[in-house]
């Protein structure tokens, strides 16, 4: 909705072992509407094993003080998006 904005953020447990859960898109402004971009990374030389349900990220959501000039709808470059985009996975 045009009320909030919202932010990503990685689990600090998953971190410390070196999951990385956004590089850039932790940031979705008001008037959001569409899927959140993950873009998990692996930053340790070790495997992390990820599991179907489980939690690897947070999120807040921050009521505004005022409404916004223009929303997301308006100007987002992605709006009304509504499918999963997997970027094709990269070999170290």
């Amino acid at each position: 909705n045009n009320e909030h904005l919202i932010l990503l953020s990685g689990k600090s447990s998953l971190a410390r072992i070196g999951l990385v859960v956004h590089n850039t898109a932790m940031l979705f402004n008001p008037g959001h509407h569409f899927y959140p971009t993950f873009e998990l990374v692996n930053a340790s030389s070790i495997p992390i094993i990820l599991r179907p349900g489980m939690q690897v990220a947070q999120i807040l959501f921050a009521k505004l003080t005022s409404p916004t000039s223009k929303s997301y709808d308006e100007v987002g470059r992605y709006d009304g998006e509504n499918s999963n985009h997997f970027a094709e996975a990269k070999n170290k």
